[in-house]
């Protein structure tokens, strides 16, 4: 029974020492977006989407985190990638889409520049865009 329990306990220990999570190296890539594109959708309050198109340059990169920040009539979007420190990634040119949805609730009326890492791309809303 003892041999048993030790058994148990070491394949416990293998089990979750394989489950560990490593925490990937982040990195800001300017490179990877390739293609920005407003879509706007008739309803009220009017709602706005920037789809971006990219390229990953390896295999396990993906998108990390999405940062919006706003300063007067420029929406920022900063998109960062992460890739695993304890994998071998291979250089491939791998496209992706992600379609973000943009803080637009509570804007006036007016022409926005929506910054996506290196691109730009305009959007005009006609009224001011505030729940009533």
């Amino acid at each position: 029974m003892r041999n048993f329990q030790s058994s148990l306990v070491i394949l416990l220990v293998l089990f979750l020492s394989s489950c560990n999570q490593t925490v990937g190296t982040y990195e800001e890539n300017n490179e990877l977006i390739t293609e920005i594109e407003i879509m706007m959708y008739e309803s009220f309050p009017q709602q706005v989407n920037v789809v971006v198109r990219g390229q990953f340059t390896y295999s396990c990169t993906k998108i990390d985190d999405i940062i919006e920040t706003q300063s007067g009539n420029t929406l920022m979007l900063t998109i960062t990638t992460s890739r695993e420190t304890n994998k071998v990634c291979s250089p491939v040119n791998q496209a992706f889409v992600e379609v973000i949805p943009l803080n637009v609730v509570g804007l006036r009326a007016g022409i926005y520049n929506v910054k996506v890492n290196n691109l730009s791309e305009s959007f005009e809303l006609d009224v001011d865009n505030f729940v009533q």
